[in-house]
């Protein structure tokens, strides 16, 4: 939510641009840095979770599970990131 916000806001002054997306003058380089800093938090607390409830859990076996629908989403954005390079590289139209 909080990335969503800030990349509306500095869409409004004009300083993001999803065209630069490893300029270091673009916002969307550091709101890229940051949203995928806080997915690798979340994997992490991901396991943490899974640590501490294991023994109560094992009966569903929610490791599995937990992953898979965090790696959706984690895929989906750096497969967004990936696009976008290569289309800002020239090597893909768009």
């Amino acid at each position: 939510v909080v990335v969503t916000f800030l990349s509306l806001l500095t869409w409004t002054f004009g300083v993001y641009s999803s065209d630069a997306l490893l300029s270091p003058g673009a916002s969307i380089t550091y709101l890229t840095l940051v949203q995928s800093t806080s997915q690798c938090w979340a994997l992490y607390c991901l396991v943490l979770f899974y640590q501490a409830t294991s023994r109560k859990l094992r009966s569903i076996q929610p490791l599995s599970k937990f992953l898979c629908i965090k790696m959706v989403v984690f895929f989906t954005f750096w497969q967004e990131v990936v696009i976008s390079a290569l289309s800002h590289g020239g090597f893909i139209g768009g």
